[in-house]
């Protein structure tokens, strides 16, 4: 299954759309993709791929951060990486970062080196990413603590 962005909130689509006076088949002109695909994503069943989200926050002149529910508190790596529209393939090959899943899932630390290039690719200031790796990594703890006292 494809990873689809975290947080994806189908109303906020919907409003915005209806907000530019757009139909459904007209914001999925403006993005490359069907109407039925619009349709799913303001449904609610499923979010977009990162790509998708960000051609659609392009289309509707907002970011992606917009069209999610998630606070600044709750971002992950992986949700900046979504934010940005790449995939983790992308990551890995594009921007010379090994192992993003293991990062992304907080089993590894992210490496000081890698930290301006994300932050480039991602669009964001490297506090932004640090705080949002800190917080990954954390999570990974919580959760290895409590299988081990389990």
């Amino acid at each position: 299954m494809r990873e689809s962005v975290r947080g994806w909130s189908a109303p906020t689509l919907k409003r915005l759309r209806l907000h530019a006076h757009l139909t459904q088949a007209d914001l999925a002109a403006m993005v490359g993709c069907s109407p039925a695909a619009i349709a799913t994503w303001e449904g609610g069943r499923f979010g977009p791929q990162p790509r998708w989200a960000a051609a659609l926050a392009q289309s509707l002149d907002v970011t992606v951060p917009d069209l999610v529910s998630l606070s600044r508190e709750e971002t992950r790596l992986r949700d900046l990486r979504a934010w940005a529209g790449l995939t983790q393939h992308e990551v890995q090959l594009d921007l010379l970062v090994r192992d993003i899943g293991a990062i992304e899932r907080g089993t590894k630390p992210l490496p000081e080196t890698a930290i301006q290039v994300l932050a480039q690719a991602y669009s964001i200031a490297a506090a932004e990413l640090r705080a949002a790796a800190d917080r990954t990594r954390a999570d990974w703890q919580v959760r290895i603590r409590s299988v081990v006292a389990g």
